[in-house]
């Protein structure tokens, strides 16, 4: 069943505001305070009522909660993330941060992922004919929208929380690119930084000294050794079908003539939902507790190599009947179980209680890219999408 599309000028609106949201250079390094209350200016406009919720250890970084309809139990969430990944490095044919339309793309950071599901709940909570209808709504529908997601999902759980202090919602649709398809379930991530202190010298006797930029390699190249053999329990669901592990930035060294005194890198971890998510980590420090570490130390005592985790994600485990997954089937009308290798805070709802499942507009294949964009027939089958939540939530 294809989804029915929009009117011209609730796209005309959702276009017009998600120009306005790219504008904000809402970077995950950047304060997103005033994308935050300019949509909850916005939301005031329709009278809608928000709450910002500053973070409780980040200056400038706030989440934001607004619900429309009773206050009572069953609701449905709209939830999305206001950071974007930079543009450094990166090769734009156009300003990243001014959305510029050509052949039916709306080009600009964010636009996919996830600027532009934003826009089409805001085009469509905040009209005129969603506020005839807010008397109508039987079950509440609340937006949740999170700051650094892109780093870690560190805003979601606060808005959990508080969202979970005001009701017990039955539901939640993240809107992350999927194309409008939804999706059943996604591995989890682990950020971890690898340290090694080893003990500096002339490099004309590496004898005398420990290279902490050569043990990272090593190290390196066991995660490489470790990728190989997780690739051996494999679950065809995803794609890749197995968990996997990747080292993204290593840092070491001061001279070429000097024996690196540090090193240190950054690693991650997708897990497949079923198993042991600490098993690899487990099994790469007995690893070099065993194996390095004490040749490193009858060099010199004070080498070390420690792992830190600086996020841990937790994966969307597939619920095949519950409510997300019926209402957003019941809205499609596409029953097919998809899951993917990408990670989302859907997760993070589900383990909280709140049955959720990821669809909204655009492809994960342009997010994080130069010139990514967002077709505008995408963005009007997420309007109609959200004007379909707001017509079920009216139902009894």
């Amino acid at each position: 069943m294809a989804m029915a599309s929009t009117s011209p000028a609730t796209l005309e609106r959702a276009t017009a505001l998600l120009a306005r949201l790219v504008a904000f250079p809402s970077v995950s390094s950047t304060p997103n305070l005033p994308l935050i209350q300019w949509v909850a200016e916005e939301l005031t406009k329709a009278g809608v009522h928000s709450q910002i919720l500053p973070s409780p250890d980040q200056e400038g970084k706030a989440n934001l909660i607004a619900t429309l309809g009773p206050q009572k139990e069953g609701g449905v969430v709209l939830s999305g993330h206001t950071d974007v990944v930079p543009v450094s490095e990166q090769a734009w044919e156009s300003d990243p941060f001014l959305l510029t339309e050509k052949d039916g793309k709306l080009y600009g950071r964010g636009t996919c992922d996830m600027k532009g599901f934003l826009a089409s709940v805001l085009a469509v909570l905040s009209s005129t004919k969603t506020a005839q209808k807010t008397a109508e709504l039987r079950r509440p529908i609340h937006v949740v929208l999170t700051y650094d997601e892109e780093v870690g999902c560190f805003g979601a759980p606060h808005a959990i929380r508080a969202l979970q202090e005001q009701a017990a919602p039955a539901c939640v649709v993240v809107g992350e690119p999927s194309l409008m398809k939804p999706i059943s379930g996604h591995k989890s991530i682990a950020i971890y930084e690898t340290r090694v202190a080893g003990f500096s010298g002339h490099s004309c006797d590496t004898r005398q000294g420990v290279s902490a930029v050569m043990t990272a390699a090593r190290l390196v190249a066991k995660l490489g050794e470790m990728q190989v053999q997780e690739q051996r329990q494999q679950d065809e669901r995803f794609d890749p079908p197995w968990t996997s592990v990747h080292v993204g930035v290593i840092k070491g060294g001061t001279a070429v003539n000097i024996i690196a005194p540090s090193c240190s890198f950054l690693w991650d971890l997708r897990a497949l939902p079923e198993g042991d998510e600490q098993a690899l980590p487990r099994a790469f420090a007995a690893w070099h507790q065993e194996q390095i570490l004490p040749a490193m130390r009858a060099v010199h005592a004070g080498c070390s190599i420690e792992t830190h985790a600086k996020a841990m994600v937790t994966s969307l485990r597939p619920e095949v009947d519950s409510s997300a997954e019926r209402l957003v089937r019941k809205l499609t009308g596409d029953n097919r179980h998809r899951y993917v290798s990408y990670v989302t805070e859907a997760g993070q709802y589900q383990r909280a209680g709140i049955a959720a499942i990821v669809c909204g507009p655009g492809s994960i294949e342009q997010a994080h890219k130069a010139n990514e964009f967002l077709t505008k027939d995408q963005l009007a089958e997420s309007c109609s999408f959200v004007e379909k939540i707001v017509a079920d939530c009216c139902k009894d």
